[in-house]
């Protein structure tokens, strides 16, 4: 479950630097079908990025590039669990890809990220790992670079998008990260937003329904 290369911004936020502030409350409350399980390759996977087009009013985030991006390191350092799961993740995973875009240069932002597996059963045992390591810290004080910042974790399991799939918050200092991701064959696609003051991000069941079906057209 890989989220977007903007969440470092919210650890930028906890440790000073002004920023948004949090949305709602809890995790997103998902709707759709179960996505069809297939198996896609890197190409395809790139191919079906969302675009600016997917996202009506943004634009692409020049800070984060859309592409590919070899390694994971998404959470402030502090939860054992979280660190072995992506440590477990840049070890099995064969790509990991992404697409980030912003409504102006403060926000809001919204993106996806593509997790590509050898097979659909390594793609299930991961989303399962990253599930267990939220539950394993359901809140924790970062340490090195991240030192005294408090985090807190929310995840639910969901059947909306089929097995495996659930929507999570991460929460820095008070700002808050949303996701909704799903297995879909060999890939965990996640769609992820973050608000700013008076600007909501985009619905992630439309965003995650869109690279969903995008997905799915190509691997046909």
């Amino acid at each position: 479950m890989r989220l977007t290369r903007f969440l470092p911004a919210l650890c930028i936020c906890a440790l000073g630097v002004a920023c948004g502030s949090s949305a709602g409350s809890g995790a997103p409350t998902p709707k759709g079908n179960p996505p069809k399980a297939i198996v896609l390759t890197t190409a395809q996977a790139k191919s079906a990025l969302i675009t600016v087009a997917d996202v009506p009013g943004y634009e692409v985030d020049p800070d984060t590039p859309t592409g590919d991006d070899l390694t994971v390191d998404d959470f402030p350092p502090g939860c054992a669990a979280l660190e072995a799961a992506d440590k477990a993740d840049n070890s099995l995973a064969t790509g990991f890809l992404e697409a980030d875009f912003r409504k102006t240069a403060d926000g809001p932002f919204a993106g996806e990220t593509i997790s590509l597996y050898p097979t659909a059963a390594d793609a299930a045992r991961e989303q399962a790992a990253y599930l267990n390591a939220f539950r394993a810290c359901p809140s924790y004080v970062g340490t090195g670079e991240a030192k005294g910042v408090r985090v807190k974790l929310q995840i639910n399991t969901i059947q909306q998008y089929g097995p495996g799939a659930v929507s999570f918050r991460v929460t820095i200092a008070g700002d808050a990260f949303d996701g909704i991701a799903a297995v879909l064959g060999n890939v965990v696609v996640t769609a992820n937003g973050f608000d700013t003051p008076g600007h909501p991000a985009p619905d992630l069941n439309v965003l995650l329904t869109k690279a969903l079906a995008k997905l799915t057209a190509a691997a046909k």
